[in-house]
């Protein structure tokens, strides 16, 4: 898929993306809002899909917890 499609009709020039998590397999839409906050922000695009997010950061919560009850 041509990662630099656009679309006329959209805000900011560009279409939904759909991407494949890293961690669980699942596909997920990547929206062109989203395109646009990430682009705005310098980020890379996502790797994981929301709840594979959620996850590794509930995770890294945890982790942190740990280290300071310790």
């Amino acid at each position: 898929m041509d990662k630099n499609l656009t679309c006329k009709d959209c805000g900011n020039g560009k279409m939904d993306k759909n991407l494949t998590c890293k961690d669980c397999g699942n596909g997920f839409v990547f929206t062109s809002g989203e395109q646009e906050f990430y682009s705005g922000k310098g980020f890379p695009d996502p790797v994981r899909c929301g709840d594979c997010r959620k996850i590794k950061k509930d995770s890294k919560k945890n982790d942190k917890s740990n280290e300071q009850s310790i």
